[in-house]
C-alpha cells in the first residue's frame, strides 16, 4: 500500500473537486467572468459598439496615459 492508500482524505478530494468546477466554469464562460470581475472591482463597462468616438479621443487619452505610466515605470 503506498502513502496515498494509508492517508486520503476524502474531505481534501472533494474540496479540490468543487474548485476545479468553478475553475472549469469560467474557462467556459471567460469573457463574462472578466467582465463581472471588472464591474465588481468598480470599472465601468461600455460596449465598444455603443462609444461612438469618432474623434479618436479615448484611443490618445490611452495612449497618453499608458506613456506616462510607462516613463514613471522607467523613471523608477
Amino acid at each position: 500500500m503506498s502513502y496515498v492508500d494509508q492517508n486520503f482524505q476524502p474531505e481534501s478530494l472533494q474540496t479540490w473537486s468543487k474548485r476545479g468546477s468553478v475553475i472549469n466554469v469560467e474557462i467556459r464562460r471567460y469573457r463574462e467572468s472578466v467582465l463581472a470581475g471588472l464591474v465588481e472591482d468598480g470599472y465601468t463597462v461600455i460596449d465598444a459598439d455603443d462609444a461612438n468616438d469618432d474623434s479618436g479621443a479615448v484611443i490618445e487619452s490611452v495612449k497618453a496615459a499608458s506613456e506616462q505610466l510607462y516613463a514613471a515605470e522607467c523613471k523608477a
